[in-house]
């Protein structure tokens, strides 16, 4: 978190946050965002390297709406 928030009653608390008449909302929100992201690409990454691990001969089913291709240019980035 932000310096800004170092003496803020409702630190940490996104609602709570949110309610108050603080300009620093944008800066608190924006750096869980960053946190929030890496932690879902860290997620996307184990599950693909998961079914990468799934032996070829292995049937799985079919995941509707899963396209590799877009998963591997978004997790590239």
């Amino acid at each position: 978190m932000n310096d800004q928030c170092r003496n803020c009653s409702v630190r940490g608390d996104f609602n709570e946050c949110m309610k108050t008449e603080c300009f620093h909302h944008e800066n608190w929100i924006a750096e869980q965002h960053r946190k929030r992201y890496a932690e879902l690409k860290e997620v996307a990454v184990a599950v693909r390297e998961w079914i990468d691990a799934v032996p070829e001969e292995t049937v799985l089913p079919t995941m509707p709406g899963y396209d590799r291709d877009w998963a591997d240019k978004i997790l590239s980035r």
